[in-house]
């Protein structure tokens, strides 16, 4: 392999070898690996500037002997026509000149477009994190106001449904159950729910054994009761034939039981399995990102809120938000008539209504 300039090396390989600045060929082109922005550690490559590597057709080439070369003394040459040797990489002109250095003229081929790698991250287009503004100050009130721990979920939450005596696979399976139940349902109907199927002992097996009538006598009035008794038999059979009557222990399979979403699968990781794999995001928790403006732009459906919301806050508060939200949302920040004149983010709150 032969360089087009021989003064590409300043210093030394980063492979230990001492490259000969006077030489045709130079010690780290024999190696295929790229390493931006600089292929020797002791070249006069500045952090964000272009990488080079040098080849001529045909020979080591990662483009499968297309001609391919690179930036020596600040001129672009040819790289890669058509192709990039890294992901991630932007097009410019060949011809292209860094900053106070001279151009390299070439003499047989003709300039084409080229594709030129930066590191991750150093570009000068590099886009910082975005995270809402005063999000911390509101988040500080929003636990000031949850500090009395007495909205509905406090009380009657799916982590107070189960049976805390019960064996671990019967108690995870009870926080399922009472998710499946939640969905669209006060916290108060779904507890009352709950404590009607723990009378009857609530296991896989007596699920299992339970016709689907008296099934749906029980759970009434809990909100589509009718579609969630079969919700329930399904998910149960399919637990007991492929996990032994226990749950699953993932959001991927769990998501794949009937009746299961997104929300309740986090959540019985949350509660069932003492695991964070991501956001429990419910109609509250929806709604009130919104409002705060958490999510960079409007969110249509929880599950994009989710999304949204786990791209910049902090992991160690994934578990913590919903239950403060939720709770926050049933008090305070109402799907209807919330009451900002209560409400300590009144004069930092978006969508406040002042007086």
């Amino acid at each position: 392999m032969h360089l087009q300039q021989p003064h590409l090396c300043l210093g030394h390989c980063p492979h230990g070898v001492t490259c000969d600045p006077t030489a045709v060929t130079c010690c780290h082109l024999s190696h295929r690996s790229f390493h931006p922005p600089s292929p020797c550690a002791g070249s006069a490559w500045g952090r964000g500037m272009l990488s080079v590597w040098v080849g001529t057709q045909g020979r080591d080439s990662p483009c499968s002997g297309s001609p391919w070369w690179m930036v020596a003394h600040g001129a672009v040459t040819e790289l890669c026509a058509g192709s990039s040797p890294e992901p991630g990489i932007s097009a410019i002109h060949a011809g292209s000149q860094l900053q106070g250095t001279p151009a390299v003229p070439r003499q047989s081929r003709r300039r084409k477009s080229v594709a030129i790698a930066y590191e991750a991250g150093q570009g000068e287009g590099a886009e910082a994190r975005w995270e809402p503004p005063r999000w911390r100050e509101q988040l500080q009130r929003i636990r000031q106001m949850r500090s009395g721990r007495d909205a509905p979920v406090d009380e009657m939450g799916v982590h107070r449904c189960y049976d805390t005596s019960a064996p671990p696979e019967v108690r995870r399976y009870q926080v399922l159950l009472a998710l499946m139940l939640s969905s669209q349902t006060k916290d108060q109907v779904t507890s009352a729910a709950m404590l009607r199927l723990r009378r009857r002992g609530l296991t896989v097996d007596s699920v299992l054994q339970m016709d689907e009538e008296s099934l749906g006598h029980i759970i009434y009035p809990v909100g589509f009761w009718r579609n969630k008794v079969k919700y329930i038999k399904q998910t149960t059979a399919i637990l007991k034939q492929k996990y032994g009557g226990d749950i699953p222990s993932t959001v991927e399979e769990l998501v794949q039981l009937p009746g299961v979403g997104p929300k309740m699968a986090h959540l019985a990781m949350h509660i069932a399995w003492d695991s964070v794999a991501g956001i429990a995001v419910d109609t509250h928790v929806h709604r009130i990102s919104n409002r705060l403006q958490w999510v960079k732009k409007e969110t249509k459906s929880p599950e994009q809120t989710r999304v949204a919301l786990e791209q910049w806050l902090p992991r160690d508060l994934w578990k913590e938000i919903n239950w403060l939200l939720v709770g926050f949302g049933q008090q305070t920040c109402l799907p209807v008539s919330p009451r900002c004149s209560q409400c300590l983010n009144q004069d930092i709150c978006p969508a406040a209504k002042r007086p």
